[in-house]
């Protein structure tokens, strides 16, 4: 990995910090990495953990594209509370997108589409951006666009 993508790695974290911050949602950043980059709580009864994962955009002729490498013991192996993936795309000097994927999600995807890559330690998603749509392997992922998570905290 290169310095680089170390440096855009960390500011994406804090990027999907300051999201949710801004939703009123409690962040805390474990001294210990063992696959989650943060914990999210809106109270004591809700916690989520969360897997941040950065890309530089590509562009391309009418598109733009995220490619986000993720180990595929993580999407396939649950766990309580459940892991949500963010990947964050830094496109023109900015934050451009976000896509929020539960890991149920991207276990579901690999399971059913990945077949090639059984036997390999990474999984590389690339997820293309179109206008409004955003494609994943093919599929629509548009939902999954800015699809924070939901408080019942009042603002």
């Amino acid at each position: 990995m290169s310095r680089r993508d170390l440096f855009t790695g960390k500011a994406g974290e804090h990027a999907v910090i300051s999201q949710f911050l801004v939703r009123h949602w409690q962040v805390a950043v474990p001294e210990v990495d063992v696959g989650d980059d943060l914990l999210i709580a809106s109270d004591l009864s809700e916690v989520l953990r969360v897997q941040v994962k950065t890309s530089r955009a590509m562009e391309q002729k009418r598109c733009y594209v995220g490619r986000f490498n993720v180990p595929i013991t993580q999407t396939t192996t649950p766990d309580t509370p459940e892991l949500t993936y963010i990947f964050a795309v830094y496109r023109d000097q900015r934050w451009s997108d976000f896509i929020v994927v539960p890991r149920r999600h991207l276990h579901d995807e690999y399971s059913t589409y990945q077949g090639a890559a059984i036997g390999r330690k990474q999984w590389t998603l690339r997820i293309r951006f179109q206008g409004t749509s955003v494609i994943c392997g093919g599929r629509d992922w548009t939902r999954f666009r800015d699809a924070w998570p939901a408080t019942n905290r009042p603002p």
